[in-house]
């Protein structure tokens, strides 16, 4: 498992205790935060921590599943597909991507979407957050389908979706 812009490694730590028997890398293009999250992960030997750039990053063998959480705001909608294109050659046959975003004129917290996005608008690096029409277009490009959306915060607009190869 593969999860892309891992921060400290707190999705990491937290599925590691879960699942101990799985092989798990995260990538954080921060050096100081992923030399943190290498620190932070150290007693949990399924896990490695890479300083890597997603976009550039080639892994030495396929993976099942990708998991990419609160990221999307940070990547332009052009980044987003190009990100998207990249992790696919990561995948096997039967691969998997997981998203967890805030979701822009969703059914839920639409008045959290909106205040999220003018927040992000004050900031020439942060992107508004996707419409789900959005995330299709995305999985469409790629040749997967999304096989769940779901709220996981409905007051904040937050929600969880998966991609699998069609």
């Amino acid at each position: 498992m593969i999860d892309v812009g891992c921060g400290h490694g707190g999705y990491l730590q937290k599925l590691s205790a879960v699942y101990p028997d799985l092989q798990m890398l995260g990538i954080e293009v921060n050096e100081e935060v992923a030399k943190e999250a290498g620190s932070r992960c150290r007693e949990c030997t399924n896990i490695r921590v890479e300083c890597a750039d997603a976009i550039e990053y080639h892994p030495k063998e396929k993976t099942d599943y990708v998991m990419m959480n609160n990221l999307l705001h940070y990547l332009s909608p052009e980044m987003r597909k190009a990100l998207f294109i990249q992790m696919t050659q990561w995948l096997g046959k039967e691969g998997i991507i997981s998203i967890i975003t805030p979701i822009q004129n969703s059914r839920h917290g639409k008045q959290f979407s909106s205040a999220f996005n003018s927040f992000f608008a004050a900031f020439d690096n942060l992107y508004p957050v996707p419409e789900k029409s959005d995330l299709k277009e995305i999985a469409d490009l790629i040749h997967m389908k999304m096989t769940d959306f779901r709220p996981v915060v409905k007051e904040g607009s937050w929600y969880f979706l998966t991609m699998k190869r069609k």
